[in-house]
């Protein structure tokens, strides 16, 4: 599954590099980036995204008034807040309309790319089932996962949901693979993965080992552990 982004932000340099964010997780195109409000509703009608990031400061319409009609005529669609407002009444609004994200800026690109990770995550859960029990119900509330970071001592830096997929990645591959192997894989950077995998080494779950070529310097290899 594909699920298409649109970029609603004023500064086509900040709307560039949301862009490349977005395009170096696997499962994200980005449809489209709209520079303001009227733009947006058209693009909207034109390319029916799954997700939307939007910027509350836009030139001719509020961002509240965008999620209010994005709400009303495309209630499919939903929305992650890319904002500089930190005021908590703006918050209250946009969690009681049912966003699913707010981030304030300037965003560093793993936060953003573990919010679209965590929104593949949660989609993906809703159309593989037609039943859910209180455990699932619980993750896509965001509580367990939260309560997961409580209970294991995640180190800082690290983050359950994450974790859990690094874990379900080796084992699903059930092969060796490079920090930046791994890290083009999962849609992070190599020096994200390379943390994951360290830890997961420590923790005795991934096992490795160091690989000789030809020429240059030796790469280390990660590998689900015998013992995992």
């Amino acid at each position: 599954m594909m699920y298409k982004v649109l970029i609603v932000e004023d500064d086509f340099r900040i709307a560039e590099i949301n862009k490349s964010f977005v395009e170096q997780v696997k499962g994200f195109k980005v449809a489209g980036v709209a520079l303001n409000g009227k733009s947006f509703i058209h693009q909207l009608k034109q390319s029916s995204p799954d997700l939307v990031l939007l910027d509350v400061y836009i030139p001719d319409i509020s961002g509240e008034e965008l999620v209010v009609y994005l709400k009303k005529n495309h209630p499919q669609t939903d929305i992650i807040m890319i904002t500089a407002a930190k005021e908590v009444k703006t918050l209250e609004f946009f969690l009681k309309h049912g966003i699913f994200d707010y981030l304030v800026k300037p965003v560093q690109a793993e936060r953003l790319h573990r919010s679209l990770q965590k929104y593949k995550w949660y989609r993906e859960k809703l159309e593989n089932k037609e039943e859910l029990n209180q455990k699932d119900i619980d993750q896509l509330m965001n509580k367990s996962i939260q309560q997961l970071d409580d209970n294991m001592q995640i180190p800082k830096g690290i983050d359950s949901f994450t974790l859990e997929r690094v874990k379900g990645f080796f084992k699903q591959e059930l092969k060796d693979f490079t920090a930046e192997e791994a890290g083009r894989e999962l849609g992070v950077s190599r020096s994200t993965a390379r943390r994951y995998l360290d830890y997961l080494v420590s923790t005795g779950e991934l096992a490795s080992d160091l690989r000789y070529g030809t020429v240059g310097r030796p790469e280390r290899i990660y590998r689900l552990s015998e013992f995992a």
